[in-house]
């Protein structure tokens, strides 16, 4: 097989010490002598080389270590298409599945103006594959120091269509809708979000002045998860980012009444790079909520951030149910061993009456969910308590078997008993860790 240099694979060298930066913590450094350093020389210029000249010269560790870094492809990547930077960081920062996943996903954003056109562009450059706009409005020319991708010759044409039109000539095969409308009640918004099965909603509007309230209300009642974002005079309002099951503090949970109130009159200053950090951190935002890679920043909070003076203030600000679940409960250590002395109490009252093995196996699996939140604590909890369970019922049954019987068929019988009670653990485990994993979709 023949291989060759990676182009996305950074490399630095300090006289004949050669860094190869390839995947992300998988840093290569080596001492190259001179039949080496020519031997890359020829790599770097796009030759392929066999793989046993490559060992050879390299040495089977160097060699081995820059294969396993991705310094050394058998195909050259693409370097010319309009996915391939996006695609190479994916793959060298270790969320290579995040192109496969953002392109099935499903994203609205409501607003083409300074928030949403930048975020279009966004949601595209990282590879979301369905993008919807809603806007009902036409361009402006006072709308060009801040919505990105519009020029003077768009003045009165509509706002989605020249967005759409615009993000075409930069990927051509993008599928890209547009919806004409304005939101004027929460019915409206109902009906555009159940004509589709958006895995997000974004919200770069900022009128009519209950939106806000409207996409909180509708997003909790189909539970589709939503990102927000707004100005408020020099300050950037940021969140909250909600998920169903997850952050299920919205806007109305969370920002204060004495900030929820009407615009009697004016129109709002605005300036482009308020705008465009609103939109960075959405997109960022977006990223993790479409992928599951990262922790979503602004989940369950309302973030104020005025960016002149870095004056910052915080709506809610809990943690998510992930989090949450690792706070352990008061007395949770006492329940555990009143927990584990229930068990073995039932379990050793099975020699007497056969159903209350049965019980000790239901305890088992019962009382992990009323001690713990966490999953990863009630499965722990869960194979201790099936595994005392299962002990004492394995030493209970071992001592009604005679030896007399004969080594053979006794130790047979041992045998058979445990793997009995391996088997109820490993059910046991495996019935409570799939409860858990439901518990968190």
């Amino acid at each position: 097989m023949k291989y060759t240099l990676n182009p996305y694979t950074i490399i630095s060298n300090v006289e004949d010490s050669f860094t190869f930066m390839g995947k992300a913590n998988k840093t290569v450094t080596a001492d190259l002598n001179g039949s080496q350093k020519q031997l890359l020389g020829e790599l770097s210029k796009g030759s392929f080389l066999e793989s046993e000249l490559l060992k050879s010269s390299f040495g089977e560790e160097l060699y081995s270590s820059l294969i396993e870094n991705a310094s050394l492809v058998a195909t050259e990547p693409d370097t010319t298409s309009y996915t391939s930077r996006t695609y190479a960081f994916y793959n060298t920062f270790g969320v290579d599945n995040a192109a496969k996943i953002l392109s099935d996903k499903r994203v609205l954003v409501l607003g083409c103006g300074g928030i949403g056109t930048h975020l279009a562009w966004h949601l595209l450059s990282m590879g979301v594959g369905h993008i919807t706009l809603l806007d009902f409005d036409t361009v402006e020319v006072s709308n060009l120091n801040r919505q990105l991708l519009f020029d003077s010759l768009d003045a009165g044409q509509k706002k989605t269509e020249v967005l759409k039109n615009k993000l075409l000539r930069i990927k051509p095969d993008a599928d890209i809708k547009t919806i004409d409308l304005k939101i004027d009640s929460p019915k409206t918004l109902d009906g555009v979000c159940c004509a589709s099965q958006y895995d997000l909603i974004i919200k770069a509007l900022d009128t009519p002045l209950m939106i806000s309230h409207w996409v909180d209300e509708v997003c909790k009642l189909r539970h589709i998860p939503y990102i927000s974002g707004i100005t408020a005079r020099e300050s950037v309002l940021i969140g909250p980012t909600y998920i169903p099951g997850r952050y299920d503090s919205g806007w109305t949970d969370l920002v204060p009444a004495s900030m929820q109130g009407s615009r009697y009159f004016g129109t709002s200053p605005s300036l482009g790079m308020m705008l465009y950090h609103i939109s960075d951190e959405i997109a960022t935002e977006a990223f993790k909520v479409l992928t599951g890679y990262g922790t979503p920043k602004y989940g369950n909070k309302v973030v104020a951030r005025n960016i002149f003076t870095n004056e910052e203030s915080t709506f809610g600000g809990s943690s998510d149910k992930a989090s949450a679940d690792m706070q352990p409960k008061a007395g949770q250590r006492k329940a555990f061993l009143l927990g584990l002395l229930l068990i073995l109490c039932t379990s050793i009252a099975s020699i007497s009456a056969m159903p209350f093995a049965f019980v000790s196996v239901a305890l088992s699996l019962a009382l992990p969910w009323l001690i713990y939140n966490s999953g990863k604590e009630i499965t722990k909890s869960t194979l201790i308590y099936s595994m005392l369970s299962s002990l004492a019922l394995l030493i209970i049954n071992i001592s009604k078997v005679s030896i007399s019987v004969g080594i053979s068929s006794f130790l047979a019988t041992i045998v058979m008993y445990f793997g009995i009670s391996s088997i109820a653990v490993l059910v046991c485990c495996m019935i409570n860790a799939a409860l858990t994993r439901l518990k968190h979709l």
